[in-house]
């Protein structure tokens, strides 16, 4: 069963919950067989219609509208695997137009909708997909043993939502395991996903534990690039926060490099972070996956675009860190060089800093759904650079590579998880190239038949993965027990040593 059916309607989290009922049912569902199937393709703009029924929309409501008939656009309305763009029905326009009637004027949230749906209705036809069924299997929790009931936990400060544990996608496999609370004095553990939440608070924090109440701290951070940028010595498990006044309060610190918890089997952490990601992916690759390696390499030849590079610019020596022993290399500044230096006109250069863009992608609506309604189909290569070299460290960028039916641009070493995912053939690796070298590179780069075989290769493998949603449901299991498991500790050892 393709995923992005189960994932049909983007704005996914209904339609997970559905699905997790549904494995929990029956350990081999055949959804294809499913009698059910009608409401499933159409529950996606279900409550959109009943929503439009009113005189007067919300303007939370309102913003939802425009912003689900971009995602519908992508998705296609019928068949598993429906790929092409088609005009939008008058009917789907007319929902449209009367949820923009509903936002005042000037309203942001329309004008990067119009121009994603511009994009996707004036694409030509792309070749069907390939259509396919998995059964799917019940997802089980393995129980560490280690906690006796649910922890507490306080997601402190705005890096307390950029940690694994704060995703709608996550909480599901840590219901009954984890309670959250609203305030520290509440918390076994307060965490947050930086230690710069710790600094920020550190009187509150000094406050509580002078006073008693003494929560765990712990900083469980999803991001290389803060860790090994501004965090200090980032690698070290057990930290001190000094609050002043001679108190140092312990924390355990836990990222990509101390710990497993991002140590994936199959699919990388941050493109399960949000389930719009695989169902996007799943969609979107096989459309691609279907050619022929000659008919990717038309396609490359004919791309109006040699390169792409989607990510901020960067030009300060500081986004060049350097762990060698550690494995950990800053690529932020090299990428944006390397972005700077490829001749000619056929290079496409988005995100701040870059001319012609003022502001933070990631203040778009759907910055994710921009890129690859922009890219799609449009560009030969994608850069793929992360904004830090970690063998576990692979965000959306080589799957948006290869979503857009582009070869991906990469610094990959020996080790890294990337070669997991991607056949070396079906990517430009740049490893070892000083940022001219690399540029010239890119701009000289012209596919063959192998990178073609490779391509069409690794498509259909990402596609397996992405079909699979036991997989995905386990993957995401796998790291909540992780992180169960080091917390569920830290609690324990914690009260063994204030009980000695």
């Amino acid at each position: 069963m393709a995923v992005f059916r189960l994932l049909r309607g983007i704005e996914i989290e209904m339609l997970t919950e559905r699905l997790e009922c549904q494995l929990r049912a029956s350990d081999k569902l055949d959804w294809r067989q499913h009698s059910d199937r009608a409401n499933v393709r159409g529950w996606r703009t279900q409550d959109v219609l009943n929503v439009l029924k009113r005189a007067q929309l919300s303007v939370a409501k309102a913003h939802l509208v425009p912003h689900q008939a971009g995602c519908d656009r992508l998705v296609g309305n019928e068949g598993d695997l429906t790929l092409a763009p088609v005009p939008p029905p008058k009917a789907d326009t007319r929902r449209v137009e009367a949820a923009r009637s509903s936002l005042a004027a000037g309203d942001p949230a329309v004008p990067p909708f119009d121009d994603i749906l511009a994009r996707l209705h004036g694409s030509d036809s792309l070749p069907p997909s390939i259509a396919g069924s998995q059964n799917v299997q019940r997802d089980t929790c393995r129980q560490t043993g280690l906690q006796t009931g649910p922890l507490r936990v306080f997601l402190l400060g705005p890096r307390g939502q950029h940690t694994p544990l704060a995703y709608a996608t996550m909480r599901r496999h840590l219901a009954g395991r984890i309670t959250f609370v609203d305030c520290a004095e509440d918390a076994d553990l307060v965490i947050t996903g930086w230690n710069r939440d710790l600094e920020d608070n550190r009187d509150h924090l000094a406050a509580l534990w002078r006073t008693g109440a003494r929560p765990q701290l712990v900083v469980l951070s999803e991001e290389p690039l803060w860790d090994s940028l501004w965090s200090g010595d980032f690698f070290q498990r057990d930290r001190m926060l000094d609050c002043g006044n001679g108190l140092h309060i312990p924390y355990l610190n836990l990222n990509h490099v101390n710990s497993d918890i991002f140590r994936f089997r199959d699919l990388p952490w941050f493109i399960l972070s949000d389930d719009r990601f695989t169902a996007r992916y799943a969609m979107l690759i096989a459309g691609f996956a279907t050619l022929s390696p000659q008919a990717l390499l038309r396609h490359w030849q004919t791309a109006p675009w040699q390169v792409a590079f989607v990510a901020e610019r960067r030009e300060t020596p500081e986004f060049a860190a350097y762990y060698p022993l550690q494995g950990v290399v800053g690529l932020s500044l090299y990428r944006s060089r390397v972005a700077g230096m490829v001749p000619g006109d056929r290079v496409l250069r988005i995100g701040q800093g870059w001319p012609g863009t003022t502001a933070r992608r990631q203040k778009l609506q759907d910055w994710h759904l921009d890129k690859l309604a922009q890219l799609h189909s449009q560009v030969r290569l994608c850069s793929a650079y992360e904004n830090t070299l970690q063998a576990q460290y692979i965000t959306e960028k080589p799957f948006d590579a290869f979503a857009v039916g582009a070869i991906p641009v990469t610094v990959a070493n020996a080790g890294h998880r990337l070669f997991d995912l991607i056949q070396p053939e079906a990517m430009l690796n740049t490893r070892f190239c000083a940022p001219d070298v690399a540029a010239a590179r890119i701009a000289s780069f012209v596919p063959d038949l192998t990178v073609a075989e490779a391509w069409r290769e690794t498509a259909q493998r990402m596609l397996t993965l992405l079909r699979n949603p036991a997989l995905i449901l386990a993957e995401r299991q796998r790291l909540a027990d992780t992180c169960l498991e080091e917390l569920a500790r830290l609690v324990l050892s914690r009260k063994s040593a204030s009980a000695a």
